[in-house]
């Protein structure tokens, strides 16, 4: 009876550790932003006329988003948009700016930080920097 007790505790002890283990999920740890892989800061470096521009894409959790565009010289912000957007699937998204124009684009991300829109500024690699 004791050896049996213990095969029904070992094997009550491994259920609990196996429902807890798999209970758990990364996007407990990270609230929520494990699913939405466009959430953070992207910045891309930019050389225009010998100018060196950063464009910074900012995707938030509830969905908004924003871009800022300004020289490494000055820092000065000279063009700015924001607005909504919303997936079509898994490599498209819909942004609707602030002035109600809507955009569909494609985009990869790779390595986890990179980012890039397939249709619209091919080539250009956001890093993300938070």
């Amino acid at each position: 009876m004791n050896k049996r007790f213990s095969f029904l505790s070992l094997l009550l002890g491994l259920f609990v550790c196996m429902s807890v283990l798999t209970s758990c999920s990364k996007s407990d740890d990270d609230g929520g932003s494990s699913s939405n892989p466009l959430v953070g800061t992207w910045r891309a470096e930019v050389e225009e006329k010998g100018v060196l521009q950063y464009w910074e894409f900012t995707f938030n959790a509830d969905f908004s988003w924003s871009v800022m565009e300004y020289n490494k010289e000055d820092k000065k912000i000279h063009d700015s948009d924001s607005g909504t957007y919303k997936f079509m699937d898994d490599t498209t998204i819909i942004l609707t700016n602030s002035e109600g124009n809507v955009y569909s684009r494609r985009f990869k991300i790779t390595d986890g930080n990179k980012f890039e829109f397939l249709d619209h500024d091919h080539g250009i690699i956001y890093y993300k920097i938070k």
